[in-house]
């Protein structure tokens, strides 16, 4: 059964280490068939980081269909910038990192979205681009669904099972199911809060309680995270959360849901999201 990964650092990560964990010998290992590549904005918000991310899209990569996307644009300054974003056509922005800006606040210091915020995403979100939330502190998470209509949530996990800032609140959640949005849990053991496969699960079937069933995926985070849940450690995770679900007597409807088939469905609802032109951020 393949993944469709919703969020993963290979860009960032080939660009600043040089490799990338997708970058497997034994072709077994891997089920990622489809991923959305994340142009990272670092943690200095640098626009030339920016724009190498952007060349590496366009070389070959390890999955069969790769999509861009965006966390971060603090370096984004004027509507020139939302026009080259909107040129690019990525799957979805996230307007910031883990720091609030001038889009809005942060999970780790919340705010509403700002005046600019609301004039710049709206432009993006009027072009089918999706409004990543992911890392959106409270505030900003909620304004942002008083204004936008393409809106998901890329990688995070639950706040119940793990009280971590990252993590979604039960009313978040409740949110995203009411407004048809995709979630996907990452795989980033601090988020998680354990290195075991079986408390991955618990953030799965807390989603899943909550109505979830249709908005559920992953956005695993590799290549971006220090360590991730499973015993192998490497691509082979996919097949241990498999084995796990199975175990449980999941459905295979209900695998092929949280595998791909949820973040196809959030996708193909959207029929603005097309040609990803390569361009330079460089004015």
């Amino acid at each position: 059964m393949y993944v469709f990964d919703a969020h993963c650092d290979y860009l960032w990560s080939k660009q600043v280490k040089g490799q990338s964990v997708l970058e497997c010998k034994n072709e077994n290992e891997s089920k990622i068939k489809k991923s959305i590549f994340a142009v990272f904005e670092g943690k200095n918000a640098h626009r030339e980081l920016v724009n190498r991310q952007i060349d590496e899209f366009s070389k070959q990569k390890p999955v069969e269909e790769a999509f861009i996307a965006f966390e971060g644009l603090s370096w984004a300054e004027n509507r020139g910038d939302a026009d080259i974003l909107q040129a690019l056509s990525p799957v979805y922005v996230g307007p910031m990192w883990n720091r609030k800006n001038h889009f809005g606040g942060s999970c780790y210091e919340d705010g509403e979205l700002t005046p600019f915020g609301k004039c710049f995403l709206s432009q993006l979100d009027e072009n089918g681009i999706f409004i990543d939330l992911a890392h959106s502190g409270e505030r900003m998470f909620f304004s942002c669904f008083d204004e936008f209509e393409n809106l998901m949530f890329s990688h995070g996990n639950v706040y119940s099972v793990c009280p971590h800032k990252r993590n979604l609140k039960t009313n978040q959640i409740k949110k995203l199911i009411q407004r048809d949005c995709f979630l996907g849990l990452t795989l980033f053991a601090d988020f998680v809060g354990d290195e075991k496969i079986e408390k991955l699960l618990e953030h799965v079937e807390a989603v899943l309680d909550a109505g979830g069933e249709n908005i559920l995926g992953f956005g695993s985070d590799l290549d971006g995270c220090e360590s991730i849940v499973g015993k192998n450690k490497n691509l082979r995770v996919f097949e241990e959360i498999q084995e796990e679900l199975s175990r449980r007597n999941y459905s295979k409807t209900l695998k092929e849901k949280i595998f791909h088939g949820n973040l196809e469905r959030c996708l193909n609802k959207n029929k603005k999201i097309g040609q990803r032109e390569k361009k330079s951020l460089t004015k």
